[in-house]
Parts: C-alpha cells; sequence; structure tokens
C-alpha cells in the first residue's frame, strides 16, 4: 500500500470517527488514539464505570436479536474478541467499562435492565453473587491528586485506553456521594463512577384471617402461602404500604388490613419499612407480615366517608359491608369512626329500607347526624334511621353511638307518618339477623305548623306533638311506648336484636 493511500485511509478514519462522536455516538476502545486526541480537546467526555462487587454484560444488536429470537450460542470469550461492528466499549476485563459521550450529553446509568442501549448493542451489570446482592446506587469515585482513581487499600488505578487493566481482587473506592445522572456532562473532565452493591431483602406477606384459600384469575393461594415478595424501592430505601398485597383481582375473597401475627390480632403499623432495618436481616428468614382475607366481596369501611357510602346503600341487597376494627394491646378499641362531621338521609316510606349486610365487629360509629324532611307522598308512609327493613338485611355487632336524628313535618300536604327510631317496619324473616346492635342518641321532631289544618300529627308521637304545639289529635298510639320500633303498638313488642338504649328523653318534639 502506497504512503499517499494510507494517509487518505487515516483521513478517512478520522473523519468517520468524528462523526459518530459528534452524532452522541459511543466508541468502543480499539479507537485508542483517536479518543485519547478528543479527550484532551474536550469533544467527547469519558466516563469509566467501576462494577467492584459486579461484573459488566455486553451485548451487539446481534447477540440481543439472538436472544430475542432463542438461538443466542453463547461464547465466552466474546467479550473480549474482535466487535469492529459494535460501538459498544468491551475489553478484556468485566469489571471496568469507559463510555465516551458528547460534552453536554447525560450519562447512562447502567443497571440489571436492558436499558442501557447503545447504537450497536447494549450493557448491563450484575452482582457477583447475583441471586444475593443487588445494585444499590453509582458513586463518585475518590482520586489521587493526579485525577486517578484509587482502589479501597488506596493505591491508584491508572487508567489506560489500551487495556483498562483491574485489578479484580480489589475494589474502588468512592466518596459517598451519589453521582447525578441528571447532571451534563462537562467538556474536558473524566468521571469516574463506582458500582455500590445491597444484599438483596424482601418482606413476605402471607395469606391469613378467615379465608381458607383466595382465588385469582391465574392462581388459587391457600392459607399460609407466600401472597407476594415484597422489595425495597432503590429510589426511596423503603417499601410504602400498598393499596392490596396482590395486584391481580381477587374473585372470592377481601383483603381487609395487615398484621404483625399469623392471628390478625395485632395490626401491623410499621410502614414504611425502610431497607436499614432489615439490611442485616437473614435472607433465608426474611421479614414477614400477614394479609387479612376473609370470605366474600365486602366492601370495607374504615373512616366516615366510608360510613357515609354505607347509609348510601344500605337499601341494595347485594351489599356487604365490613366494619373495620382493631384493639389495643389493652384490648381497646382504636378504630371507632367519628361521623359527627357528616349527615346522612334517614329511609322513609314502606317500601325502602335496610336490605344489605353489615358486620359491625364490634366497632363504634359515633356521632352521625341523620335528618329528613317530610312533606307528602311515600314520606308520609313513615320514616326512620333504618326504613322498613327487607328480608335480606342483617347486621351484627355494631354500636352507633350519640346519634343525631331530626326530622321537620311540613303538613303542607296531609301527612300522618311515623317516626321512629330505630326502623319503621322489620320483616318477619329479617328479625333474627339482628345481633348485638346497640344505638343511642337524640331524635328531634319539627312540627311545621299550618293555618289550614291544625290537626295534622305524627301519629305514634301524638302525646309529644299534642303537649307541644297544642295540635287536636285523635291517636291510639302512647308516644311514650312507641317511638323505637314501627309495626308495634309498643316498643316492648320487639324482642329482636337491636338495642336502642336511650330513653324517652332523648326525643324533642317542637
Amino acid at each position: 500500500m502506497t504512503k499517499k493511500l494510507r494517509l487518505v485511509l487515516i483521513a478517512v478514519f478520522a473523519f468517520i470517527a468524528c462523526a459518530c462522536i459528534f452524532a452522541g455516538c459511543t466508541l468502543k476502545p480499539s479507537l485508542e488514539d483517536v479518543l485519547d486526541d478528543l479527550d484532551k480537546k474536550g469533544a467527547v467526555v469519558a466516563v469509566t464505570y467501576f462494577a467492584n462487587d459486579g461484573n459488566f454484560n455486553d451485548k451487539t444488536d446481534k447477540e440481543e436479536e439472538e436472544d430475542k429470537n432463542g438461538e443466542d450460542e453463547e461464547d465466552e470469550d466474546s467479550g473480549s474478541q474482535d466487535s469492529a461492528n459494535s460501538n459498544v466499549p468491551k475489553n478484556n476485563n468485566n469489571k471496568v467499562r469507559t463510555i465516551h459521550y458528547k460534552a453536554g450529553s447525560k450519562a447512562i446509568s447502567i443497571d440489571s435492565m436492558d436499558n442501557s442501549s447503545f447504537e450497536s448493542g447494549s450493557i448491563t451489570i450484575a452482582a457477583t453473587d447475583e441471586g444475593r446482592y443487588e445494585l444499590e446506587n453509582w458513586y463518585i469515585a475518590e482520586v489521587d491528586g493526579n485525577g486517578n482513581p484509587l482502589y479501597e487499600d488506596g493505591t491508584p488505578y491508572e487508567f489506560s485506553y489500551d487495556t483498562q487493566y483491574f485489578d479484580s481482587t480489589k475494589k474502588i473506592k468512592h466518596t459517598g456521594e451519589l453521582f447525578d445522572f441528571s447532571t451534563a456532562l462537562e467538556k474536558g473532565k473524566h468521571y469516574y463512577l463506582v458500582a455500590e452493591w445491597r444484599k438483596i431483602q424482601t418482606v413476605h406477606v402471607i395469606l391469613a384471617g378467615e379465608a381458607s384459600s383466595i382465588k385469582t384469575a391465574d392462581k388459587t393461594y391457600e392459607k399460609g402461602d407466600l401472597l407476594v415478595d415484597m422489595k425495597f424501592e432503590k429510589s426511596t430505601g423503603y417499601i410504602p404500604k400498598p393499596s392490596s398485597p396482590l395486584t391481580d383481582t381477587v374473585t372470592d375473597a377481601t383483603f381487609i388490613e395487615f398484621y404483625s401475627d399469623e392471628n390478625c390480632t395485632e395490626l401491623f403499623t410499621g410502614w414504611n419499612i425502610k431497607y436499614e432495618d432489615h439490611k442485616d436481616d437473614d435472607p433465608e428468614h426474611p421479614f414477614t407480615i400477614y394479609a387479612k382475607y376473609i370470605e366474600g366481596i365486602w366492601t370495607v369501611v374504615k373512616d366516615a366517608s366510608d360510613v357515609r357510602t354505607m347509609f348510601n346503600g344500605l337499601t341494595s341487597s347485594s351489599d356487604r359491608y365490613y366494619i373495620f376494627s382493631v384493639n389495643d394491646s389493652d384490648g381497646n378499641d382504636i378504630n371507632d369512626i367519628d361521623c359527627s362531621k357528616i349527615t346522612v338521609t334517614a329511609i322513609a316510606g314502606s317500601s325502602a329500607g335496610l336490605a344489605c349486610e353489615i358486620r359491625g365487629n364490634g366497632c363504634e360509629i359515633i356521632g352521625l347526624n341523620v335528618s329528613r324532611s317530610i312533606t307528602g307522598g311515600t314520606d308520609s308512609q313513615g320514616a326512620s334511621l333504618f326504613g322498613a327493613i327487607k328480608s335480606t338485611a342483617k347486621i351484627s355487632d355494631l354500636i352507633l353511638k350519640d346519634i343525631t336524628q331530626k326530622y321537620t313535618v311540613n303538613p303542607g300536604a296531609w301527612v300522618n307518618p311515623g317516626i321512629f327510631f330505630a326502623f319503621t317496619s322489620i320483616h318477619e324473616d329479617a328479625k333474627l339477623n339482628f345481633n348485638n346492635v346497640v344505638i343511642s342518641g337524640t331524635m328531634e321532631v319539627t312540627i311545621i305548623p299550618s293555618t289550614s289544618n291544625r290537626a295534622t300529627y305524627v301519629k305514634n308521637l301524638s302525646s309529644y306533638a299534642e303537649e307541644s304545639n297544642g295540635i287536636i289529635i285523635s291517636s291510639v298510639h302512647d308516644a311514650k311506648n312507641n317511638w323505637k320500633f314501627g309495626g308495634y303498638a309498643n316498643d316492648s313488642e320487639y324482642t329482636g336484636g337491636i338495642t336502642v338504649t336511650s330513653d324517652d328523653s332523648c326525643l324533642t318534639i317542637e
């Protein structure tokens, strides 16, 4: 080859290299002389990554395509052999990689995912002990006075494009300062980054509670099975509380809460779960919490907003409500629900009433406000907290404490309603469906006077109305004996599981 031809080829090669660089491409260390010269001129910025307790893995586009097609014929020596068709940097050691970027661009954070991609391939990194460690983050290397990275024993690592030799018996020391991958790379600088690894720790979530098993579309879990292995987020270092342990929909059970014990007696309150608190745990015996599930599909009631939703759905026979309650170490209920700031509407009419199922679990709903304006129509058939209770209705272990019921009766149209504290009527089949339901509070009935019909009255509260407003009435009802339960001439006739603890002094008729 003539001298002139050699010069032409060198010029062409240099032109192609420069074009690639200024296009933002990465170049392999086989262009040592060109890159070294451009480094000095600040045209490109070198970023050297040290794996320390990990290993780099390079793939060309061809290798990635073979992986996708299941035709990958892996060659253990491919990382150090000719890669003339790839601009993914390769060298003779899987502990260090140097990538060149255009000045002003941003470096890529190489991780275990195949997202550290370049024009002709990708680089990933994995721990030497891959099953027990994971990449925590990239830190800035500590350097000596000459800008050389230091091994942990204090000896310098001397960077060279020729070999990029790395003593794999040692590790590079870092400053403890995280590298910011969001900042632009400065012209003329050489960055040295060090991978820091952490032990893989997870939190086991075990199926517990009343449900002996639960099902998703694809899987059945038995009680005591591992539901999920929750992983610590790298960006935050903790596990936040999920709304549910499973991302897939459970078709035959309802998640209630996380607990510290398998009997679900002690609520787990250790959110967010911090990696620092568990970094030294034995991976063979990971930290464990328990997910309580109950059989069937329920709406879980945990706060006042949920209580409002529940009362708006009382008349639906298909709805089921589970009121969440938890006790402290002394057995005191710590999840009573303060409803003093919400108001729900009482149920009126002979055909509307409680039809759903409620599991109260001993929880107290405190200070609920109930109101209704009665002007005629179906309202004249009565109004109460639960309305006309249907055969499907069922409530157990619920305390409604210090509720305030307010009714306004407007006799602009003929109305003769019965207004009751608990229910207007109850279906015969529902009488045995109520257990340990206790209600207390006050009831205020305001009768708006009518000049056209002074004989209008509230039939079951007649004696009170007569005393309060002087309304002339004729009624067989005695208000002092029939203001709690509708459908009876006397409250004592009802012997079901609903108890109203307030006496008739809680009534105000105006």
